[in-house]
């Protein structure tokens, strides 16, 4: 007998302790599950990040931030990330490696996953610093629901909160008129 059921893809792990390459590239493979936390570890990495076109699910991970070394490519591009981009993904070096050469070819790629909420002003200021050192590969918002809050975009995962109802100054209570 043949077994049809569809199974999920394994999950994504890295050892945090191996030796790290310069690029780390996982795309168009078969493995699924959330992003690992670990791969905040791998600061010394430094050419490329891309975990693209997989079956990746959870949020974006706040360690990433430390990939202070990064010098290249974060491509998470295509998978079904959901959330709010974290602050901490303002904190990749792109801009300081990219003010230095003459080869402005650095990818910051999150589209088409079900991404919600504002841009973090510190994910905004990255953009702004590859913008002005002449790189061209941003490309978040497409295929997301960047602006829009995450309760709207994705109602069976997040709650929004109630809004208050405005409260309304008591009734005096009539007095009685002397004559």
């Amino acid at each position: 007998l043949i077994d049809s059921t569809p199974h999920p893809p394994p999950p994504l792990k890295f050892k945090t302790d191996a030796p790290i390459s310069l690029s780390l590239f996982r795309a168009n493979n078969d493995i699924g599950g959330s992003v690992p936390t670990e791969l905040g570890g791998l600061t010394a990495l430094q050419e490329k990040l891309n975990l693209g076109y997989m079956s990746l699910t959870g949020t974006v991970p706040t360690q990433l931030g430390r990939l202070e070394s990064l010098q290249r490519d974060f491509f998470f591009g295509h998978n079904s990330i959901t959330g709010v981009l974290p602050t901490e993904i303002g904190q990749l070096g792109f801009d300081q490696y990219n003010a230095h050469t003459a080869s402005k070819t650095c990818n910051v790629v999150l589209r088409s996953n079900r991404l919600c909420d504002d841009i973090p002003t510190e994910v905004a200021a990255l953009s702004s610093s590859l913008a002005y050192y002449g790189v061209t590969g941003w490309d978040v918002a497409a295929g997301n629901d960047l602006g829009t809050p995450c309760c709207e975009a994705l109602p069976d995962t997040y709650t929004c909160a109630p809004s208050p109802v405005p409260s309304l100054p008591p009734t005096p209570v009539p007095t009685a008129v002397r004559r």
